[in-house]
């Protein structure tokens, strides 16, 4: 049992450099959301101005603008995620590594 008091308490001393990542993460996933939350409502309940892009009262252009930028946010969301779970991932990794060589 000591084995696993040591490894938690490595984890503990490490955890707080990726709990940062994972935070921001989470507040983009937040936003990222909500904008999709917008475009879906827009498409279930078009309003009937007839001029507009899911009949929404901003020009085709200015949505196809708005769409784009989501899924860039959604690439840099993702390219973020990956670079939390390959860090906590090494931190892991390194913790049980430690361990091992430890307990020899």
């Amino acid at each position: 049992m000591d084995i696993f008091r040591n490894e938690e308490a490595r984890v503990a001393a490490r955890i707080d450099a990726v709990v940062p990542q994972f935070e921001y993460i989470a507040q983009c996933g937040g936003i990222i959301s909500g904008k999709l939350h917008e475009i879906k409502n827009a498409l279930k309940n078009p309003k009937s101005s007839g001029h507009s892009l899911f009949g929404s009262q901003l020009p085709r252009a200015e949505a196809e603008a708005k769409l784009e930028k989501v899924k860039n946010e959604l690439d840099a969301y993702a390219d973020k995620s990956k670079a939390a779970i390959n860090d906590i991932t090494r931190i892991f990794s390194e913790i049980r590594y430690e361990g091992r060589r430890n307990s020899n």
